[in-house]
């Protein structure tokens, strides 16, 4: 009797626990439940669930590195998210050379050197950052004075065959996605680590991000107030329309005449512009080469200020590419007019020019 009733009650306990297990593991629920569950204790638990999933599915299989490093000051969380590296970092404020070595700061930012469009095109909505092609940035001023910077780093880029070179673009849905996973992590992050940072009302509203240079002389973005008229051979540019939030912004002229008067893209002159946390990782990244890097490789051209709301002096440079350009009349004049109108923009005072 008693082995009749446990069959009776026990068989259909464990069809029903089979039934359960089945749609958990088959369902869309079920893979939802497992995915949030997941993402729960995945990077620090930072990673939103909207917005990460856009962007991998909720597939989990891709979910197979997670490193921190760090103390309770200065800490980032690595992760890998399908075909894409989000890097969510801690930064102190008023750090200073030897604070932070060129080792550690790697690991903060997006790699040197890794930006494959010349442009950086700012997130919009009130947000400080910017996207290209293979990095997306989002920073969040903390109250005491340091930052939470988000980085989105991977594939999916396609190739332009139109564009000088070969370049790469995005597609303006992955652009929004990725300024979407960036801003929501960074506000997750700012929240769950006491930063106390004043997050944007507004989503992300980048533009699409384009390889294509624009014909000279319809400069009417951060390249403003250059008069290429003066060197002969500018025949295009690439520049970053202006945004008091942006973190970098670019400007580059080039030539489509004979390539060995630029680089293999032909590129004669590139000014650039770092803010708050890029200018940190900058200046940093400078000392580093200035340290090891011949006397006569050294760009003369270096400028700085101080801008509102930002701890680290704004750095303007010409590119290392750049350090000996044909034209070093014209150079210096684009130079200190690229800088000029980007002091003006952004409200920065205490400009500090080469002579």
């Amino acid at each position: 009797m008693l082995r009749r009733l446990a069959l009776g009650v026990g068989l259909p306990l464990v069809v029903v626990l089979a039934a359960g297990w089945t749609w958990y593991r088959v369902s869309d629920t079920g893979k939802r439940w497992r995915y949030e569950d997941r993402l729960s204790s995945y990077c620090g638990g930072v990673l939103p669930v909207e917005e990460t999933s856009a962007l991998t599915g909720l597939g989990t299989d891709s979910f197979r590195n997670d490193l921190r490093r760090g103390g309770s000051r200065t800490y980032y969380e690595f992760c890998w998210a399908a075909d894409l590296y989000v890097t969510v970092s801690r930064i102190p404020g008023g750090v200073r050379d030897g604070g932070l070595f060129e080792n550690d700061l790697r690991f903060y930012f997006p790699h040197e050197g890794a930006h494959a469009l010349p442009s950086a095109t700012p997130l919009g909505g009130g947000w400080r950052g910017y996207t290209d092609v293979q990095n997306t940035v989002a920073a969040l001023t903390c109250r005491d004075g340091g930052s939470v910077v988000v980085t989105a780093q991977g594939d999916g880029v396609e190739d332009d065959d139109q564009a000088p070179g070969g370049r790469a673009r995005v597609g303006r849905d992955r652009v929004q996605r990725l300024a979407d996973l960036t801003t929501a992590t960074a506000a997750r992050a700012a929240e769950r680590w006491g930063c106390g940072a004043k997050v944007p009302a507004g989503p992300p509203a980048p533009p699409a991000v384009s390889s294509a240079p624009e014909p000279v002389p319809l400069l009417d973005g951060t390249c403003a107030g250059i008069d290429t008229g003066q060197d002969m051979l500018v025949d295009w540019a690439w520049e970053t329309q202006p945004d008091r939030n942006a973190l970098e912004e670019r400007c580059v002229l080039g030539t489509w005449q004979t390539p060995y008067q630029g680089d293999q893209e032909g590129r004669l002159y590139s000014f650039s512009a770092s803010y708050g946390p890029s200018a940190l990782e900058e200046r940093l990244r400078s000392q580093e080469r200035l340290d090891y890097e011949p006397r006569h490789q050294k760009s003369p051209y270096r400028a700085s200020a101080q801008c509102p709301g930002d701890t680290e002096r704004a750095r303007f440079s010409v590119a290392p590419y750049d350090a000996t350009p044909h034209d070093k009349k014209f150079a210096t004049a684009a130079f200190k007019a690229f800088v000029r109108h980007a002091v003006e923009r952004h409200g920065c005072g205490d400009l500090r020019l080469p002579d």
